[in-house]
């Protein structure tokens, strides 16, 4: 045993037996349930501790020591305890490469060293029995002597350590700690990676102005505005920075200085926290001179840096030294902050000012174009060759006279109250059978915090803008070009807008492709979401400014606006309709108002002799119905793949377990076959062939479910059960009736129909979609659907009923309009093809005031060609 020398900081190696009670340290052990700990950790004995540790570190309770695994691990700070009688390396339990096979009888070693601090390290490892037979072996050979109290300590030059060490392997094994030291290259680099383009950089630097205080920021323009010369010059009138703040915030790359002090003076909420926006000025331009004056001292701060240094590959970052200076302002010296940009990086002249095009458009948005912060303003200067982009940012004129209008707050627990105005300027409150309306997502209430919002939307056709041409001394062909500009739905954080990769996010044009009836695309809506980062502390902008992290509680924000976004398509459309015809006393369905028979009736009258134009008139009739039929066809096909579609996910979901099933029976088959034989296999293989024909009965019923939508050519009525056809309807959506925890009720008499099934089929499955889908919008254990069955003297009425949210008083008499929804992504057919549907057999869909449940609920009428009921 070495004895210890107080001034040594000789290695020591350290070997000891592991026992039973202390395998529990390795997780593996633990994960095998192999050995169960009595103790955590490894105990150490006095002599050990005292060959090995200083006598003043010894007396002290607790000795730190930076823990690193031999076979791969990484740093980890542990303490050695003082116990009663020794010392315990404790800790969280050990994982990792060479641990797998820890058993009772293998060796721990550890190679104890003073870094250059004084702090000891620790490099350790297992030698295992299972893992390495012969080095365990060798060492059991040749130490075991010197463990006679479990363990030993040896210093790195005695012959016992050279033997482990040359034994391991740990000759040319060294530890060490560095930090990182970023090339100067780096700054370019993030401020190519991080800051998109010069149009993003730009306003990250007017965000900085705005976080100063500033009330006006001028960018003017010098030319040549081409790469490698001219300049930008960026002013404003804000607060500006002390040389403490140049040195401390701006020239302190990830500074928390925002985070820190998240209120301005005149108490803004500031923009940026990240501490990232100064690069953008080396996005810029290669050189940037700054010059600021402080209202806090009146002192002049200048700065200047040449960015090109920094793409230097051979230097360092803490290589590169900036110049500063620092003096007492003048009486008459202006307060704020002024950014020369020179030797440009973009081509700001190409395409005739293209880049100062989107600027402008960029700026005019980033600030909410309805409504502007705290009088803070922004100027444009240019060279005479590209005055039309200078001015002030200012919204386009267009953006005061909406068509349609929506405006309000949706609180945290969901609740919408909100304004909407239409074109007949009739200011009202948003409400569904009278009271405010109420996001809900899957049952609970949206995760993204409150937020309010504002909507503008327009027609855009050349006869709904021209009133407002006349009015603004403009062209239709400008005002849309405005409305281009400016389309689409922003997030404004605190004021600001936050930058996101496409402007139709929300996907409003595919909406628009499945329904261009009911929904509006991006190019006819300007929106304005307004979050915080107090209120809305989940929603984080993505590194590169460029979007908002992808999280639950975006997903629900997400969901939530497009929630709104359909209010407000309900609402413009019954305007619409109500401007744009009569609404029919008697519901023909969509194929209405393609009857001739009232222009039959005025041509007979004044024409009563006329037998060609009458004969001629029978022509047309009779192709009209012809191809109302055909059309018809086509459209029930359609609707038929468009509920297969649906229901895509659950016949996946329901065929993967019987073709698994079956997989596996056919290798277990297999497996018999070559184990067995004779009648013990015999036996196993009629058991496995069992399980093969259930699992195929299974996927056979699945295939007869889904038959009926599968598009063929429709066979003849037949006689079959009505309850029947509810069942299966029911089958369809059983998984997600199962996911939602639907209680379901359905009939359990058998009342037999002669119908086409699939025809029955789809109109059950149509409302019983429906139904689910709003229920989703009650919380869990409220959710219920009951369907039954009444005769009646003309028939029979199928009655299906849910405890949903029910249908707003004021869309009653539209939901069964063609193309109308209230569904975010319906397309508005499934009631109206429905109804179709159900007339066929001289009966109907109506919707009832009131049912057995308190949501919505239908009754199918089926009067003719029910067959015989029995």
């Amino acid at each position: 045993m070495a004895t210890n020398n107080e001034s040594s900081r000789n290695p020591h190696i350290v070997l000891r037996i592991l026992r039973a009670s202390e395998l529990g340290w390795f997780a593996s052990v633990r994960r095998q349930g192999r050995e169960q700990a009595r103790q955590r950790g490894l105990n150490f004995n006095s002599e050990v501790m005292e060959a090995v540790f200083p006598p003043q570190l010894l007396e002290r309770d607790s000795i730190e020591v930076l823990s690193h695994q031999y076979q791969g691990g990484g740093l980890d700070e542990r303490p050695i305890r003082k116990q009663q009688k020794n010392w315990r390396l404790v800790g969280d339990c050990v994982d990792g490469p060479g641990l797998e096979n820890v058993s009772e009888g293998d060796f721990f070693w550890a190679r104890f060293s003073s870094g250059p601090t004084g702090r000891y390290e620790m490099l350790w490892g297992v030698v295992t029995k299972t893992d390495t037979p012969d080095i365990h072996a060798a060492i059991s050979h040749k130490l075991a002597p010197e463990l006679s109290s479990g363990m030993a300590a040896w210093e790195s030059h005695r012959d016992q350590a050279v033997f482990l060490i040359e034994l391991i392997g740990l000759e040319d094994f060294r530890t060490g700690t560095q930090s990182f030291r970023p090339r100067a290259r780096i700054i370019r680099t993030l401020g190519r990676e991080l800051i998109a383009n010069e149009i993003i950089a730009l306003q990250e630097l007017i965000k900085n102005a705005y976080d100063a205080d500033a009330r006006n920021v001028r960018i003017t323009f010098v030319a040549p505005l081409t790469p490698g010369a001219g300049s930008i010059i960026i002013e404003d009138d804000g607060n500006g920075m002390t040389l403490e703040t140049l040195q401390n915030a701006w020239m302190e790359p990830a500074t928390t200085y925002k985070v820190e002090n998240q209120r301005s003076r005149l108490n803004r909420r500031v923009t940026g926290e990240k501490g990232i926006g100064r690069f953008a000025s080396a996005r810029i331009g290669r050189k940037l001179s700054l010059i600021s004056v402080s209202r806090e001292n009146r002192k002049v701060v200048s700065a200047y840096f040449d960015w090109g240094i920094f793409d230097d590959e051979s230097r360092f970052l803490d290589e590169i030294r900036c110049e500063w200076t620092e003096k007492t302002a003048s009486p008459n010296a202006s307060l704020g902050t002024k950014l020369v940009l020179n030797e440009l990086n973009d081509d700001w002249e190409k395409d005739d000012g293209a880049s100062l095009d989107r600027l402008n458009s960029a700026l005019s948005r980033l600030l909410s174009p309805l409504e502007q912060p705290d009088n803070f303003r922004i100027e444009i200067r240019t060279p005479p060759n590209l005055s039309r982009h200078q001015g002030e940012i200012r919204p386009p004129a267009i953006l005061g006279r909406p068509h349609y209008w929506l405006t309000g707050d949706v609180s945290s627990s969901g609740e919408i109250d909100a304004l909407y105005l239409g074109p007949d300027n009739d200011l009202r409150e948003l409400l569904e059978s009278g009271i405010k309306p109420k996001i809900s997502i899957a049952g609970h209430t949206p995760r993204c915090g409150p937020f309010s919002f504002e909507f503008r939307v327009w027609d855009r056709g050349k006869d709904d803008l021209s009133d407002d041409a006349t009015a603004l001394g403009s062209s239709v062909r400008d005002i849309r070009r405005d409305l281009d500009s400016a389309s689409g739905i922003s997030i404004y954080r605190d004021k600001f807008r936050i930058l996101l990769p496409d402007t139709d996010w929300l996907g409003l044009d595919l909406r628009r492709v499945n329904n261009p009836t009911l929904r509006i695309s991006n190019n006819q809506i300007i929106g304005v979401v307004s979050i915080s980062r107090n209120e809305n502390p989940s929603l984080l902008d993505q590194s590169s400014r460029q979007g908002i992290i992808d999280t639950p509680e975006f997903e629900d924000f997400q969901t939530s606006i497009k929630e709104i976004i359909s209010k407000l398509e309900t609402q413009r459309a019954m305007t619409r309709q109500s401007a744009t015809k009569e609404r029919a006393d008697s519901p023909k369905g969509i194929f209405g108002k393609l009857e001739i028979d009232p222009l039959r009736s005025f041509i007979k009258a004044k024409y009563p002799n006329d037998v060609a134009l009458m004969k001629a008139l029978d022509d047309a009739d009779n192709q009209i119905k012809q191809g109302v039929s055909e059309v018809k066809k086509v459209v029930a096909r359609y609707q038929r793949l468009a509920t297969l579609g649906q229901l895509v996910d659950g016949i996946l979901h329901d065929g993967r377990t019987p073709l698994s099933a079956i997989a596996n029976t056919v290798r277990f088959a297999r497996r018999d076959m070559s184990k067995f034989e004779g009648d013990t296999l015999d036996a196993q293989l009629r058991k496995r062939l069992s399980v093969i024909e259930d699992q195929s009965q299974r996927l056979f019923d699945l295939f007869r479910r889904i038959e009926p939508f599968s598009g063929r050519k429709r066979g003849r009525p037949r006689a079959i059960a009505l309850e029947e056809i509810i069942s299966k309807t029911i089958e369809l959506t059983s998984e997600r009736m199962k996911n939602l925890g639907v209680s379901v009720q359905i009939p359990s008499s058998s009342t037999t129909v002669t119908v086409d099934e699939s025809e029955l089929q789809m109109i059950f499955f149509n409302l019983i979609d429906n139904s689910l889908h709003w229920l989703e919008k009650v919380p869990p254990g409220k959710r219920q659907l009951i369907i039954n069955i009444e005769r009646t003297e003309r028939g029979l009425n199928v009655i299906v009923s849910d405890s949903g949210p029910g249908v707003p008083e004021e869309i009653r008499n539209h939901i069964f309009d063609a193309y109308f929804s209230t569904r975010q992504d319906g397309i508005g057919l499934g009631l109206a093809l429905a109804g179709e549907l159900a007339e066929e057999y001289d009966g109907g869909l109506m919707l009832l005031e009131s049912g057995p449940l308190d949501g919505a609920t239908f009754q199918v009428s089926l009067n003719k060609r029910v067959g015989e009921i029995q």
